[in-house]
């Protein structure tokens, strides 16, 4: 007998349908190609919030399994000016084709959403990490996925 066990996944984009539909696509996967662990998945759409929360994590705890983030992503602020990112978030929900999600939400204003860079998505996410490896602290058996539709072209 198999023992199931929970896989925690979040899927960071700035845009949270592209993350719902990310979600949408996990929960088709056929359970045995999964270990037949249950997917605990949750939103964001703010990549210095998963960061601040990888970087205060106990070592070795991760708060996640696996990460799939966007690489390029806006400053998660209120206005382009502000030096400090958003990174306490509360717990809500979003709901995208009938499905609701457990989501850690930011605002963004549309200058923020004209500035996208790698700096303020998956890489910063991939950056918190190295640093906690190179540290010497175990980060378990911690997953990050990168992606982008941007990659093609200029």
């Amino acid at each position: 007998m198999t023992q199931e066990r929970i896989c925690r996944v979040l899927i960071v984009d700035n845009e949270l349908e592209f993350a719902a539909q990310t979600a949408s696509k996990l929960t088709e996967i056929r359970p045995s190609l999964l270990n037949h662990n249950q997917l605990r998945i949750e939103l964001t759409n703010n990549a210095y919030f998963a960061a601040e929360r990888l970087r205060l994590a106990p070592v070795g705890q991760p708060p996640w399994d696996i990460i799939i983030s966007d690489v390029y992503m806006p400053f998660p602020s209120g206005s382009v000016a502000e030096a400090v990112p958003q990174t306490e978030l509360e717990l809500g929900k979003f709901s995208y084709d009938e499905k609701v999600w457990a989501c850690w939400q930011s605002s963004y204003n549309q200058a923020a959403l004209a500035n996208e860079k790698v700096d303020h998505g998956g890489l910063l996410i991939a950056h918190t990490i190295a640093r906690r490896l190179d540290a010497g602290e175990s980060m378990s058996d911690l997953k990050l996925i990168l992606m982008s539709e941007c990659l093609f072209g200029e």
